[in-house]
């Protein structure tokens, strides 16, 4: 019979021909790929001619199917490039973020934001007059504003990149008290300070071995020693963090030592300075220059604290001692509680301290560095310590000259220049 010819066309996504024909679930575009958008199939008698119509539909499936996996391998790499894109401008918000609050911490966290801080507060005082409560509250806000930066999920991922960079922070740490500790036990200039052939006193003090700054081998009572526990025993590789002889009465004691007299050495100083200005710079804006007198003369004589001009003390009310208490108490509340917890405690905000308890480092406490060079670290801690004693003593003579003399330490010092054999201290006890 006469062969027949019928024209399959390619509707939507399904060909259909005379008697069922060909099927294939095809997208439009496999058209284009036949030619020109038809198909046409001559179905003649014999399995000959079918046999070519299905082996051309066949290569244009085949033909379909690599193009359309070339398709989804475009639209696969079009998505991971918006996601990438996504994901990068993501990071980089937090990356931002991040690098905003640690430096807020860096700054918040920083002992000389505190200085800085007062002197604008009491300048501010001095135009606004706020209240006292407002003052306090503006003195909480170092705490404040270190605790709202690690609740936050930028210091929160700070927090965790400080726990990743710890794995190598501290080893370095490690290896840096290492070398102090073989230079304390090896260098020539040091061991007249440190360890067994130091200049000491033979006062039967075995308990004192020459590890601690300072120590001369000076504890007549005994207070330093531990009954409970060795005191030479200073802990694991990473115990020195918490504290030459962390857990003992010796190390608590040292530690008690070291904070009383850097506050000494500032208030030798800082007793001084108001005194100095008034008497020899001519200074008349001071209300009471002599160091003692002041509390006295604010309770009693009505007095009103300024310094340099800045009338800063004005704000706390009439009389101001509740409101200096408690800005000094809200102030130093922070401090003390990031000691208690320890070397740790600024982790949570970013900073990591690579010393120890007593000398934290890391560029808050230590921004010149001093602390790299082992021999030259340890010769400060000697120098730190010796002149804290001195500080210390220097403040109980303050004192005992107020109360037998009545004057200010640079007015006794001009007093015992101009008569020293009557003005000192054993003409005051015999007269």
């Amino acid at each position: 019979p006469e062969p027949r010819s019928k024209i399959l066309k390619w509707e939507g996504s399904k060909a259909a021909g005379p008697r069922g024909g060909i099927e294939a679930m095809l997208p439009t575009s496999a058209a284009k790929a036949c030619g020109s958008g038809r198909l046409v199939a001559s179905r003649e008698t014999g399995r000959r001619s079918h046999g070519r119509a299905v082996g051309r539909v066949a290569r244009a499936g085949s033909s379909l199917r690599s193009s359309n996996r070339e398709d989804d391998l475009r639209v696969e790499e079009e998505v991971d490039d918006v996601e990438l894109s996504t994901k990068g401008d993501e990071e980089a918000k937090d990356g931002s973020l991040e690098s905003i609050a640690s430096g807020l911490a860096n700054v918040v966290a920083n002992p000389a934001s505190y200085l800085v801080a007062a002197v604008g507060v009491a300048g501010l005082a001095s135009q606004f007059k706020p209240n006292a409560l407002t003052v306090v509250l503006l003195s909480a806000l170092p705490v404040v504003g270190l605790t709202a930066i690690s609740k936050t999920e930028a210091g929160e991922n700070i927090a965790r990149k400080v726990e990743e960079e710890k794995k190598e922070l501290l080893p370095a740490a490690n290896r840096q008290e290492l070398r102090r500790a073989e230079a304390r036990a090896t260098s020539p200039k040091l061991t007249a300070y440190f360890g067994e052939s130091r200049t000491k006193l033979d006062l039967g003090a075995d308990h004192l071995d020459g590890v601690l700054p300072g120590d001369s081998g000076f504890d007549i009572l005994g207070l330093g020693r531990d009954p409970e526990a060795g005191a030479t025993d200073n802990g694991g590789e990473a115990r020195w963090r918490d504290g030459a002889y962390a857990g003992t009465r010796l190390g608590s004691l040292f530690e008690a030592e070291l904070l009383h007299a850097r506050w000494a050495m500032l208030g030798a100083v800082g007793a001084l300075i108001p005194e100095a200005l008034a008497r020899y710079a001519g200074v008349d804006s001071i209300a009471e220059p002599v160091w003692w007198r002041v509390g006295y003369s604010v309770l009693h004589d009505g007095v009103e604290i300024n310094y340099a001009g800045l009338q800063g003390f004005r704000i706390a009310g009439d009389k101001g001692i509740l409101a200096i208490a408690l800005c000094q108490l809200v102030l130093m509340g922070g401090p003390e509680y990031a000691r208690r917890v320890g070397i740790e405690s600024l982790e949570p905000v970013g900073i990591f301290l690579p010393g120890c308890v007593n000398y934290p480092g890391g560029q808050l406490f230590d921004p010149l560095g001093l602390a790299e060079e082992p021999a030259e670290f340890l010769e400060q801690q000697v120098k730190e310590i010796k002149n804290g004693r001195l500080a210390m003593l220097a403040m109980l003579g303050y004192g005992a000259q107020a109360l037998a003399t009545g004057k200010g330490p640079l007015e006794n010092l001009e007093c015992f220049l101009s008569d020293p054999v009557h003005e000192n201290i054993f003409a005051k006890l015999a007269g």
